[in-house]
């Protein structure tokens, strides 16, 4: 039983210690450490394993506010930091796919309904809703891929919606900080 889950677990601890880190560790003393000259890659990393989770979203907000202060290109800083929340967005999607059995029972019927729900809707409504909630809204990704994945939604359907979100995010992020430095 242990090696079925094996993968799940290694990835789980994996995810557990760049939490850990990124809580010891700020984004101002990493990139000053790094060198701005490696910002992408840090704010990448950042977002990644902070965008990952609920309890750390605020370490990727704060290191894109702080990256608006640099010399960074927004446009690339959103370009890597979105694909980076993409891919921890899709480790939750997938994480929860795997782990669906062992949801309690008592979810089955709100889970059918989510369900139903998303089903019926045409594709476009479930892409424009998801790049809203991913681009416009600070709530973390992870809420909505585990309610995609429990729905057993596709992916694939929804992926170029949440990219741009998170890419949209990052921007919205980047410039609302901007303009309140020079405010």
């Amino acid at each position: 039983m242990f090696n079925q889950y094996k993968k799940t677990i290694f990835i789980i601890l994996l995810i557990a210690a760049w939490i850990a880190v990124f809580v010891f560790i700020d984004a101002q003393s990493l990139v000053e450490s790094i060198g701005t000259e490696n910002g992408y890659l840090i704010a990448s990393l950042i977002a990644l394993i902070g965008g990952s989770s609920s309890f750390t979203s605020t370490s990727y907000i704060a290191s894109i506010a702080y990256f608006s202060t640099t010399e960074l290109n927004p446009f690339l800083l959103a370009l890597f930091a979105g694909s980076a929340l993409t891919i921890g967005d899709s480790i939750f999607y997938f994480l929860t796919r795997k782990g669906r059995d062992s949801f309690p029972e008592s979810w089955d019927s709100s889970i059918k309904k989510v369900t139903k729900w998303l089903h019926e809707k045409p594709l476009i409504v479930v892409q424009i809703l998801s790049f809203i909630y991913t681009g416009l809204t600070p709530f973390p990704g992870d809420l909505l891929m585990v309610l995609l994945s429990l729905s057993q939604y596709s992916f694939k359907k929804v992926y170029l919606a949440i990219w741009l979100g998170n890419i949209s995010l990052v921007l919205i992020i980047y410039y609302l900080t901007k303009n309140g430095y020079q405010a």
